[in-house]
Protein backbone atom coordinates (compact mmCIF):
# COMPACT_ATOMS: atom_id res chain seq x y z
CA UNK A 1 0.00 0.00 0.00
CA UNK A 2 0.85 3.58 -0.58
CA UNK A 3 0.73 6.40 1.88
CA UNK A 4 -2.42 7.36 0.74
CA UNK A 5 -3.72 4.01 1.87
CA UNK A 6 -4.40 3.08 -1.61
CA UNK A 7 -2.86 0.12 -3.42
CA UNK A 8 -0.29 0.50 -5.92
CA UNK A 9 -0.70 -0.16 -9.82
CA UNK A 10 0.59 -2.25 -11.47
CA UNK A 11 1.47 -0.76 -15.09
CA UNK A 12 -0.63 -1.90 -18.18
CA UNK A 13 0.65 -5.04 -19.73
CA UNK A 14 2.65 -3.85 -23.03
CA UNK A 15 -0.18 -4.58 -25.31
CA UNK A 16 0.92 -2.59 -28.86
CA UNK A 17 -1.38 -1.78 -31.10
CA UNK A 18 -1.13 -2.38 -34.86
CA UNK A 19 -0.34 0.45 -36.75
CA UNK A 20 -2.04 1.78 -39.80
CA UNK A 21 -1.71 1.68 -43.02
CA UNK A 22 -0.62 5.40 -43.40
CA UNK A 23 1.14 5.36 -39.82
CA UNK A 24 3.63 2.35 -40.91
CA UNK A 25 3.64 4.47 -44.35
CA UNK A 26 4.89 7.76 -42.67
CA UNK A 27 7.11 6.25 -40.02
CA UNK A 28 8.71 4.25 -43.30
CA UNK A 29 9.26 7.95 -44.84
CA UNK A 30 10.71 9.04 -41.41
CA UNK A 31 13.34 6.24 -41.78
CA UNK A 32 14.03 6.56 -45.06
CA UNK A 33 12.66 9.89 -47.12
CA UNK A 34 14.44 8.65 -50.42
CA UNK A 35 11.34 6.41 -50.53
CA UNK A 36 9.56 9.11 -51.64
CA UNK A 37 10.70 9.23 -54.67
CA UNK A 38 8.91 5.87 -55.78
CA UNK A 39 5.60 7.06 -55.46
CA UNK A 40 3.37 8.46 -58.17
CA UNK A 41 0.74 10.14 -55.95
CA UNK A 42 -2.88 9.20 -56.96
CA UNK A 43 -5.22 12.15 -56.81
CA UNK A 44 -7.50 10.03 -55.91
CA UNK A 45 -6.21 9.44 -52.74
CA UNK A 46 -7.42 13.05 -51.59
CA UNK A 47 -10.92 10.74 -50.89
CA UNK A 48 -9.59 8.00 -49.40
CA UNK A 49 -10.97 7.99 -46.03
CA UNK A 50 -8.15 7.18 -43.65
CA UNK A 51 -7.05 8.91 -40.88
CA UNK A 52 -3.81 10.61 -41.55
CA UNK A 53 -4.12 10.57 -45.28
CA UNK A 54 -3.41 14.30 -45.31
CA UNK A 55 -0.30 13.82 -43.53
CA UNK A 56 1.08 11.09 -45.93
CA UNK A 57 0.08 13.40 -48.65
CA UNK A 58 1.60 16.08 -47.41
CA UNK A 59 5.12 14.59 -46.26
CA UNK A 60 5.18 12.40 -49.90
CA UNK A 61 5.24 16.34 -51.51
CA UNK A 62 7.29 17.80 -48.94
CA UNK A 63 10.49 15.07 -49.89
CA UNK A 64 9.99 14.87 -53.85
CA UNK A 65 9.98 18.60 -53.53
CA UNK A 66 13.00 18.42 -51.68
CA UNK A 67 14.73 15.01 -51.78
CA UNK A 68 18.00 15.80 -49.96
CA UNK A 69 15.56 16.22 -46.91
CA UNK A 70 16.39 13.86 -44.11
CA UNK A 71 14.03 13.29 -40.71
CA UNK A 72 15.67 16.16 -38.92
CA UNK A 73 14.79 18.52 -41.58
CA UNK A 74 10.80 16.59 -41.98
CA UNK A 75 10.52 17.31 -37.95
CA UNK A 76 11.64 20.54 -38.09
CA UNK A 77 9.05 21.23 -40.99
CA UNK A 78 6.30 20.27 -38.79
CA UNK A 79 7.21 22.00 -36.00
CA UNK A 80 4.38 24.00 -33.79
CA UNK A 81 1.76 22.09 -35.62
CA UNK A 82 -0.41 19.36 -34.10
CA UNK A 83 1.39 17.18 -36.24
CA UNK A 84 4.83 17.46 -34.37
CA UNK A 85 4.32 14.90 -31.76
CA UNK A 86 3.49 12.13 -33.41
CA UNK A 87 5.48 12.61 -36.26
CA UNK A 88 8.66 12.62 -33.34
CA UNK A 89 7.13 9.58 -32.00
CA UNK A 90 7.28 7.60 -35.26
CA UNK A 91 10.46 8.58 -36.20
CA UNK A 92 11.98 7.66 -32.76
CA UNK A 93 10.34 4.21 -33.13
CA UNK A 94 12.66 1.23 -34.52
CA UNK A 95 11.58 0.16 -37.76
CA UNK A 96 11.58 -4.07 -37.64
CA UNK A 97 10.91 -4.63 -41.41
CA UNK A 98 13.99 -6.10 -43.01
CA UNK A 99 13.70 -4.67 -46.35
CA UNK A 100 11.96 -0.85 -46.30
CA UNK A 101 11.74 -0.73 -49.86
CA UNK A 102 9.49 -3.56 -50.04
CA UNK A 103 7.32 -2.70 -46.62
CA UNK A 104 6.44 0.91 -47.78
CA UNK A 105 5.16 -0.24 -51.67
CA UNK A 106 3.34 -3.03 -49.98
CA UNK A 107 1.69 -0.57 -47.39
CA UNK A 108 0.84 1.88 -51.06
CA UNK A 109 -0.65 -1.10 -52.11
CA UNK A 110 -2.85 -1.95 -49.30
CA UNK A 111 -4.03 1.78 -49.35
CA UNK A 112 -5.32 1.61 -53.22
CA UNK A 113 -7.03 -1.72 -52.78
CA UNK A 114 -8.89 -0.01 -49.70
CA UNK A 115 -9.37 3.05 -51.75
CA UNK A 116 -11.30 0.39 -54.49
CA UNK A 117 -12.91 -1.18 -51.82
CA UNK A 118 -14.07 2.55 -50.13
CA UNK A 119 -15.12 3.70 -53.87
CA UNK A 120 -16.96 0.57 -54.72
CA UNK A 121 -19.15 0.85 -51.98
CA UNK A 122 -19.85 4.17 -52.84
CA UNK A 123 -21.13 3.42 -56.16
CA UNK A 124 -22.75 0.15 -54.88
CA UNK A 125 -25.34 2.88 -52.99
CA UNK A 126 -26.19 4.53 -55.87
CA UNK A 127 -30.27 3.97 -56.62
CA UNK A 128 -29.74 1.74 -60.13
CA UNK A 129 -32.37 4.33 -61.46
CA UNK A 130 -29.07 7.24 -61.00
CA UNK A 131 -26.18 5.56 -61.30
CA UNK A 132 -24.72 6.58 -64.56
CA UNK A 133 -23.09 4.89 -67.36
CA UNK A 134 -19.67 6.36 -66.41
CA UNK A 135 -20.48 5.12 -62.82
CA UNK A 136 -21.46 1.69 -63.84
CA UNK A 137 -18.51 0.96 -65.93
CA UNK A 138 -16.11 2.13 -62.97
CA UNK A 139 -18.30 -0.23 -60.86
CA UNK A 140 -17.55 -3.30 -63.19
CA UNK A 141 -13.94 -2.37 -63.23
CA UNK A 142 -13.64 -1.98 -59.47
CA UNK A 143 -15.69 -5.60 -59.42
CA UNK A 144 -13.19 -7.45 -61.65
CA UNK A 145 -10.30 -6.28 -60.10
CA UNK A 146 -11.65 -7.38 -56.85
CA UNK A 147 -11.91 -10.99 -57.82
CA UNK A 148 -8.78 -11.14 -59.24
CA UNK A 149 -7.33 -10.51 -55.80
CA UNK A 150 -9.92 -11.62 -53.28
CA UNK A 151 -8.08 -11.86 -50.12
CA UNK A 152 -6.83 -8.28 -51.06
CA UNK A 153 -3.12 -9.74 -51.10
CA UNK A 154 -0.41 -8.64 -53.89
Amino acid sequence: QTRSGNKPQRPLPNVRRERSLVGTAIQLLLHQPSLASLVSLPPRWQTLDQKGIALLIELIELLQARPDCQTGAILEHWRERSEEKHLASLAAEAITAPDLEKEFIGCLERLDRKWAEQRMMELQEIPLSVISAAEKSELQQLHKGSKKNPRGQG
